[in-house]
């Protein structure tokens, strides 16, 4: 009983000690939405049909069913059905989908973390590589570090580069 007032006692504790956060959150369920221009804080956006060409200097969430992203963030936070990127992301980029697809102008700085069913990367990625899904496509690109893929089927070509550790469960399909 102790250790649960204490523990308890800890995080109201917490609670107090966090700083604010500055952060614009937009919330349109079934609806068209379209980010542009700057933003000095975090972004949580959701909606149907999402477009965003916004810049944001914070975290970027961008949640809904049909995702079209070309602004840039330190990172990014990405859920939806369908999403196609071709965001700058300085840092980490974390996605999950059905039909993900990384674009050719998009620019991961560091990790990329990715689960879906239908995954295509057509970026380089400067560190690791982190990706589940069903179909993984990784023809013509160079992951600078480790690549651990969970997939049936993993493709690749004969420009596909991995200077790091690739890791694939035994009973994927390579192509």
């Amino acid at each position: 009983m102790r250790k649960v007032l204490c523990f308890f006692s800890v995080l109201v504790a917490s609670l107090f000690a966090l700083s604010s956060v500055n952060a614009v959150s937009i919330s349109l369920a079934d609806e068209t939405v379209n980010q542009v221009g700057e933003y000095d804080s975090t972004r949580f956006v959701a909606g149907n049909n999402v477009t965003n060409k916004a810049s944001v200097d914070g975290l970027s969430f961008i949640a809904g069913n049909e995702l079209n992203l070309s602004g840039s963030a330190p990172y990014g936070f990405y859920a939806g059905n369908i999403i196609v990127i071709n965001e700058n992301i300085e840092k980490d980029m974390f996605v999950a989908g059905n039909n993900i697809t990384i674009g050719t102008d998009a620019i991961v700085g560091r990790d990329a973390y990715i689960a879906g069913n239908m995954i295509t990367i057509n970026t380089d990625i400067t560190r690791d590589l982190r990706v589940g899904g069903t179909r993984v496509d990784l023809s013509g690109i160079t992951v600078g570090g480790d690549a651990f893929i969970g997939a049936e089927e993993i493709i690749m070509d004969e420009n596909t580069v991995i200077h790091g550790k690739l890791s694939y469960p035994e009973s994927s399909t390579i192509t």
